[in-house]
C-alpha cells in the first residue's frame, strides 16, 4: 500500500469517451470543476457519476482512479487521504481579483491573476493558521510568485506551471506573475483550527 498522502488537486483535460487513469492512493474524492457528469472509478469498484460539488469518502482506501466523461471538458478533482470540511461549490473571483463572496473562500476556487498585478489570493483568517492547497495548471506560461502584499517580480515563493503546493498560513496570501497574459490558479483551504 502507498504511503498516506494528504489531499491534493488533480487537473485533467478529458476528451469525450477517453478514459484517463491516475495512480493516487486515498480515501476521498471531491469534484471541484466539471461542466458535466464525470465517471470516476476507484480501483476495480463500480464507477461513480460525480458532478461539480460532489464528494465521496471510501471506507477502504483506493490505490488508483480512472476518470471518463461523455463530453470534452476540463476537470479539477481533490483526491487523497483526508476530508475537505468545506463545500466544493467554489467562489468566483473576477479578473480584477475582487472576491465576490469572502465568506465562501474556504471552498476551493479558481483565481484569475492579472498580468503584473499583485493580487490577493486568500485573505487572512482572523489571525489564525490555515492550511491551503494551491495548484498552477500546466497551461499557465510562467511561474507565480507567492508572498505578502508587497510582493513584486522575482520575489516570493515560486510556483511553476503544473505544480502544486500545500502551505500553512498565518495572514493573507498574494500572488504576482509577469506572463504577458492573465493566468488561472486553483486554491482551497483544506484545514483550519
Amino acid at each position: 500500500m502507498s504511503a498516506s498522502k494528504p489531499l491534493k488537486p488533480y487537473y485533467f483535460t478529458l476528451a469525450a469517451g477517453v478514459r484517463q487513469e491516475i495512480k493516487v492512493a486515498g480515501n476521498f474524492i471531491g469534484v471541484y470543476t466539471a461542466a458535466s457528469t464525470v465517471q470516476i472509478q476507484a480501483d476495480d469498484n463500480k464507477p461513480l457519476p460525480l458532478n461539480q460539488g460532489d464528494r465521496q469518502t471510501f471506507e477502504q482506501p483506493y490505490q488508483s482512479l480512472a476518470l471518463e466523461s461523455a463530453a470534452n471538458q476540463v476537470v479539477l478533482i481533490i483526491a487523497g487521504f483526508g476530508e475537505l470540511k468545506s463545500d466544493l461549490s467554489g467562489v468566483s473571483v473576477a479578473a480584477t481579483a475582487t472576491i465576490v463572496s469572502p465568506s465562501l473562500i474556504i471552498a476551493p476556487a479558481h483565481v484569475v491573476v492579472p498580468d503584473t498585478t499583485t493580487t490577493l489570493l486568500l485573505p487572512a483568517y482572523a489571525g489564525s493558521q490555515q492550511r491551503i492547497e494551491i495548484y498552477s495548471p500546466i497551461t499557465n506560461v510562467t511561474e507565480l510568485f507567492l508572498g505578502p502584499a508587497t510582493l513584486a517580480a522575482g520575489h516570493g515563493m515560486a510556483l511553476a506551471p503544473g505544480a502544486g503546493l500545500e502551505l500553512d498560513l498565518i495572514g493573507a496570501l498574494y500572488g504576482y506573475h509577469a506572463a504577458g497574459v492573465n493566468q488561472t490558479y486553483y486554491i482551497g483551504v483544506v484545514q483550519r483550527p
